[in-house]
């Protein structure tokens, strides 16, 4: 069965959100909705509902709190990669430092020896 997953590399802007209209529909997310964050492994685990203060803004918007951000290591204009799992409702976020490490290591194991 193919996945539906949907995957996104996009900027944190200087509030701390990241845009993504694509994301957002896959998961159902709506403008308001309340989120939930944790970070495990240095990726940044979302999930609705929560009860939250802050989540999808009116303009659909996903906000990420600055302790969140600062815990996984995204600094403001850092790129991210979104991959978004509607089957599971969860968005994962991969700081570029652990995207990098991922890319790297996939390409050491595929280099030739």
């Amino acid at each position: 069965m193919r996945s539906r997953a949907v995957h996104r590399i996009r900027p944190v802007d200087t509030n701390g959100r990241v845009v993504d209209k694509a994301i957002v529909a896959a998961l159902d997310w709506h403008p308001g909705d309340l989120l939930s964050w944790r970070v495990t492994g240095g990726l940044v685990l979302i999930t609705r509902p929560s009860f939250g203060r802050r989540g999808v803004t009116k303009y659909g918007h996903i906000s990420i709190p600055a302790a969140v951000r600062h815990a996984a290591g995204i600094r403001i204009h850092d790129c991210v990669l979104l991959a978004a799992d509607p089957d599971q409702a969860l968005l994962v976020v991969y700081p570029a430092e652990v995207f990098d490490d991922i890319l790297a290591r996939r390409f050491a194991e595929g280099a030739p020896r």
